[in-house]
This record gives structure tokens, sequence and C-alpha cells, in this order.
């Protein structure tokens, strides 16, 4: 049975790498054990080149490790892959830091400029607008003042509870580590 913590992980890393991501770190996740791409390929039905990408991907952000092994036989290395489960909450930790950095920026942005819309649906900054004559230029139809208050509100509150998150969570981290 997944926890929460274990849940919002996955889902995590199959919305940033994908569904077979997912696959691959939850199958090393649960066997917690070291396997090979090799085994991890045979296991999961998916080639041995797109298990050695994900992982290299997911190595990238910590959430796998791996240890190199020289085959005395060939002379080749063998990696052998493992869920880093105990940096996880330091890596989503970091990973929200970086999301609420880029959120702020927005939200500045959002704040800083005006923007219009045709009917088409596509949204364009004043000075967009201006260069365009107040015309879309895909469909000829005028722009018209949008009104981002609302956005400007769901940025705030969203940046506001991630915050919370983080504090609760660097919090957590401590008591453990202490």
């Amino acid at each position: 049975m997944m926890t929460e913590a274990v849940d919002r992980i996955m889902r995590f890393i199959e919305a940033t790498y994908g569904e077979k991501a997912r696959t691959v770190f939850q199958k090393l996740f649960e066997l917690s054990k070291e396997l090979t791409d090799h085994e991890l390929a045979k296991e999961l039905n998916i080639h041995e080149s797109e298990i050695r990408k994900i992982l290299y991907q997911l190595s990238e952000e910590g959430l796998v490790n791996a240890r190199r092994v020289r085959d005395r036989e060939t002379n080749y290395y063998i990696y052998y892959w493992r869920a880093n489960i105990k940096d996880l909450p330091r890596i989503l930790l970091r990973r929200k830091k970086m999301i609420v950095t880029i959120l702020r920026k927005r939200l500045d942005y959002e704040e800083r400029n005006s923007f219009y819309c045709p009917r088409c649906g596509r949204k364009y900054s004043f000075d967009e607008a201006l260069t365009n004559e107040f015309r879309c230029p895909e469909c000829s139809t005028p722009l018209e003042n949008i009104d981002n208050s609302e956005t400007l509100k769901k940025m705030r509150d969203l940046i506001e509870n991630l915050e919370r998150e983080i504090l609760e969570e660097e919090r957590r981290i401590i008591s453990r580590s202490a």
C-alpha cells in the first residue's frame, strides 16, 4: 500500500519524466534492492536503451543512485541502480523551492503587464497588442483588455500554500536529522 508521501513522489516523477519513468522508479522503490538496467528492462518489458535514458534522468534529479562495477570477463562497466529513498524529502523540497521561484517570477510579470485577448484565446502583452494595432495577427479580431485579477489571486494562493508546505517539510527534515 502506498502512503500519501510515496503517492506524491510517484505523481511528481510521472508529471516530470513520464509514465515509464514512474514505472521504473516504482519497481526500484518496491523491490528496495539494486537492479541492473538489463534486469529492469527484462522485468518491465522496456527496451534497455530507454531504461538507461530514464535512469540517467532520475539520477540527475538524485532520485536514483548507481553503483558501478567492472565486469572481469567483458571489461565493461555494469551499473547497479537503487531508488534513493533517504533523500526523497530533500529532493522534493528543493523542487518545490524551484517552483516557488518560477511562480514568483511569473506573478511579477503578470502584475507588471496588461494583457489583451481576441476571441481565439491567444494572450498578448500590451507591447504585442500595440505592435499589432490591437488586432489579433491570427484572426484579425480586436484585442480586448483581460482582467487577470483572478489569475493573480490563484498564483498568490498557490505560492502561499507551497511556502507553507516548504516550512513544514523543512521542520520535519530538521527534526529527523537532530
